[in-house]
C-alpha cells in the first residue's frame, strides 16, 4: 500500500507541477534576498545623488521611499510614501531608480529615509 500512495503521489506531482521553463533555477552562489549591508552599498552610490537633489529645494523635512528590487540588482520601483515636497520627491525618486544593488535570487523590497 505504502508503494502505491507513493507512486500515486508521484504521479500526482509530476502532472502538475511547472515545466523547466517556467522554474526558477536557484543560484547557490547568490543570496536569496537583499539584506541591510547591501542596501546601504547600492544606496550609497546615489546619495550624493540624492543630496543634490535637496539642494535644489529649499524644503526641510523627510522623504520616505519605499524600494522593490529584482534579482539582477536594478530599482524596479521607487515609491514615496512620504514628503514635504512634490517635485523634491520626484527629484529623489528619479535619482534612486538609477541605483543598483547586489544580485540576489529574489531580489528585495525596503522603505528608506532622506532627512533634509
Amino acid at each position: 500500500m505504502k508503494t502505491t500512495l507513493l507512486a500515486a503521489s508521484a504521479a500526482f506531482c509530476v502532472a502538475f507541477s511547472l515545466p523547466a521553463s517556467a522554474q526558477k533555477q536557484i543560484d547557490p552562489n547568490l543570496p536569496m534576498k537583499l539584506y541591510k549591508e547591501d542596501e546601504d552599498a547600492g544606496l550609497a552610490k546615489v546619495r550624493p545623488y540624492v543630496k543634490g537633489c535637496a539642494s535644489n529645494y529649499s524644503v526641510k523635512g523627510k522623504v520616505v521611499v519605499a524600494m522593490r528590487v529584482t534579482p539582477d540588482g536594478t530599482v524596479a520601483s521607487a515609491t514615496v510614501k512620504e514628503t514635504p515636497d512634490r517635485q523634491l520627491s520626484e527629484c529623489i525618486a528619479a535619482e534612486l531608480r538609477k541605483a543598483k544593488f547586489r544580485r540576489t535570487n529574489n531580489g528585495g523590497s525596503f522603505s528608506t529615509t532622506f532627512s533634509f
